[in-house]
C-alpha cells in the first residue's frame, strides 16, 4: 500500500504535464482519417487545452500587474461565522469578532504600511501595526510597546527554513518564516520552463507503444510500473540540474521512487475522450474522472474503497469582473467533510478595485455538524504617490541585530504583558482569560478547545475530560498557545 501512494506522486506529475503541454505538441487538420492512435490522444488532449484557456482572464492578469507595479492604499475587514456545539454566549462573541486592516503598499519600493484591528466587541479591541521596509519587518501595538519589533531577513538564512534545529531561537525561525513566505513567488518564465522539462521528460520515455483505441470516440495513454520510474527520475534530475530543486530535496524523492516495483505491470490508464472527458485509472487503486461542463467548471471526482471525493472548479466572468470558485467535497458512508474557496475581482480596470475572498470547511457525521465560513472583502486606491511609513534603528528595535538572551527576555516580559491585556479585554467581555474568541475562530482552535477543556463547549466530553485531566482555571494565553503547539505536534 505504501508503494501505492508514492506512485501516485509521480503520476499525478505525469498526468499533469500531459493535460498541460499536450495542446502544443500537435497542430491537427479536422479530419482524423489515417492519424495514429497517439496522434488523435493528442489532438484530444488539445481539445482539453482549449476549455482550460477559458478560465483564463486578461484583465485579470493586467490588475495583477499593476498591483505589483503601481502603490495602492487598502481597507479590508475579515469577518466569520460559525457553527459548532460551543457555548451559545461564546458562539455569540466568536460570531461578532472582525478583524479590520487599512494600510499602504508599494511593491515597487518594497514597502508596506497596515493598521491592523482584532475587534471583539465595538468596545474591545487589539490594536496592531506592521511595517516593511526592505528587509526590514516590524510590528507594534500601542497598548502594548512604544517601538517596533522587526527582523531583519537574510536570504541566505531562508535556504534552512525546512531543517530548522529544534534549539534554535524563535527570532531566527522567525526571520526564516518570514522570507519563505515573501519570496514564494514563482515567475511565469520559471512556470514555462518546468513544463518544457516535464515535456521532455516524458517525450524520451513514451513511445507510440503506449497508445491504444478504445472506442471510436476515445484514446488512452498506459503506462507500467517501470516507465513511471524512469519518467519520474528523469523529471527530478532535470529540475535539479536547473535549481527549481536542491539536490537534498531531489535525492529524497528519489528514494521515494526506489520503493516503486520496477515491473511492466500497467499500472496507469489514461482515457481522453473527444467530448472533453478524461479518465484516469490507477490499476487497483482509484480511478479519476474529469469532465468540462459549459467551458466554465471543471469536475473531478473519484472513488476509492466507499470514500467519494469530488473537486469542483467554477469561473463567472462580466465585463470589469471575474470569479473563481474552488469546493471539495468528500464523504463516506454518512459522513461529509466540504471545502471551499472563492474569490472575486471587481472594478480591475477602475483606480479602486474591490476584491473579495470567501473560504471555509463544514463537516457532518452522524448527529453533529460544523461549519466555519470566513469572508474577507478589500477595497484598494491605486495612486502614484503614496507616504508610507519606515522603520529602522531610530523606532524599532532590530531583534536580528540583538542576543538571544536580550531576545528571550524581551519576548517573556512582552508575553506576561499580553497575558494581562488579554484578562482585562477577556473579563470586559464576561468570559474567562483563557476563553478568547480568536482561538475558537478557527477549526484548529475549535480542535484544540476540546483538548485543553477550555470551557467554550456546550456538550460536555467526559470521557475526554477526564482522560486529559486538565485543568480550565489559570490558563494564560502563553499556557494556550504552549500546549496548543504540543497537540499540533504530537499529533502531526
Amino acid at each position: 500500500m505504501k508503494s501505492k501512494k508514492i506512485l501516485i506522486i509521480f503520476i499525478a506529475i505525469v498526468v499533469a504535464l500531459i493535460l498541460a503541454i499536450g495542446g502544443t505538441i500537435f497542430a491537427y487538420a479536422m479530419t482524423d482519417f489515417l492519424k495514429s492512435d497517439e496522434q488523435l490522444f493528442y489532438k484530444y488532449i488539445g481539445q482539453v487545452q482549449e476549455k482550460l484557456s477559458n478560465f483564463e482572464n486578461k484583465e485579470l492578469e493586467e490588475y495583477f500587474l499593476k498591483t505589483e507595479e503601481t502603490p495602492y492604499e487598502s481597507e479590508g475587514k475579515l469577518t466569520v461565522s460559525v457553527k459548532a456545539p460551543i457555548d451559545e454566549k461564546i458562539s455569540k462573541l466568536v460570531n461578532d469578532l472582525n478583524i479590520t486592516f487599512s494600510g499602504k503598499t508599494d511593491k515597487k519600493q518594497n514597502k508596506t504600511e497596515q493598521e491592523i484591528s482584532i475587534n471583539y466587541s465595538d468596545d474591545v479591541s487589539f490594536p496592531i501595526e506592521y511595517v516593511k521596509t526592505g528587509d526590514l519587518y516590524g510590528i507594534t501595538s500601542n497598548i502594548l510597546i512604544t517601538k517596533y519589533l522587526a527582523i531583519r531577513t537574510d536570504k541566505e538564512d531562508s535556504k534552512d527554513i525546512l531543517n530548522q534545529d529544534d534549539n534554535e531561537s524563535v527570532i531566527n525561525r522567525s526571520e526564516k518564516i518570514i522570507l519563505a513566505i515573501d519570496n514564494n513567488n514563482i515567475d511565469k518564465k520559471d512556470v514555462l520552463n518546468i513544463l518544457q522539462i516535464l515535456k521532455t521528460s516524458i517525450s524520451e520515455n513514451v513511445t507510440e507503444d503506449n497508445y491504444s483505441k478504445i472506442d471510436d470516440n476515445s484514446f488512452a495513454l498506459i503506462l507500467d510500473n517501470q516507465e513511471i520510474k524512469s519518467i519520474s527520475t528523469k523529471i527530478l534530475q532535470e529540475l535539479e540540474n536547473n535549481k527549481y530543486l536542491t539536490k537534498e530535496e531531489a535525492n529524497k524523492f528519489m528514494e521515494k521512487i526506489g520503493n516503486v516495483p520496477s515491473t511492466n505491470e500497467e499500472a496507469l490508464k489514461l482515457i481522453v475522450n473527444k467530448n472533453g472527458i478524461i479518465t484516469l485509472e490507477v490499476v487497483n487503486y482509484v480511478t479519476i474522472k474529469i469532465e468540462f461542463i459549459n467551458n466554465n467548471e471543471i469536475v473531478m471526482s473519484t472513488q476509492n474503497d466507499n470514500n467519494q471525493e469530488k473537486l469542483i472548479l467554477k469561473k463567472n466572468s462580466k465585463e470589469n469582473e471575474v470569479t473563481y470558485k474552488i469546493e471539495y467535497i468528500t464523504s463516506k458512508e454518512e459522513n461529509k467533510d466540504v471545502f471551499y474557496f472563492e474569490a472575486n475581482y471587481s472594478n480591475l480596470t477602475s483606480q479602486i478595485a474591490k476584491e473579495t475572498y470567501k473560504f471555509g470547511m463544514g463537516t457532518k457525521s452522524n448527529n453533529s455538524e460544523i461549519i466555519y465560513d470566513y469572508t474577507y472583502d478589500i477595497t484598494k486606491s491605486f495612486e502614484e504617490n503614496i507616504d508610507i511609513k519606515t522603520i529602522g534603528n531610530d523606532n524599532a528595535v532590530i531583534l536580528t541585530d540583538m542576543t538571544d538572551e536580550y531576545n528571550n527576555t524581551l519576548i517573556n516580559t512582552l508575553t506576561s504583558k499580553i497575558d494581562e491585556i488579554n484578562k482585562t479585554q477577556m473579563e470586559s467581555l464576561g468570559i474567562k482569560e483563557n476563553q478568547n474568541p480568536l482561538i475558537i475562530a478557527s477549526p484548529t482552535g475549535y480542535i484544540i478547545s476540546w483538548y485543553m477543556n477550555l470551557g467554550y463547549n456546550s456538550i460536555e466530553d467526559t470521557s475526554l475530560n477526564n482522560e486529559m485531566e486538565i485543568e480550565q482555571e489559570g490558563s494564560s494565553m502563553k499556557d494556550i498557545i504552549n500546549r496548543g503547539r504540543d497537540f499540533i505536534n504530537s499529533n502531526s
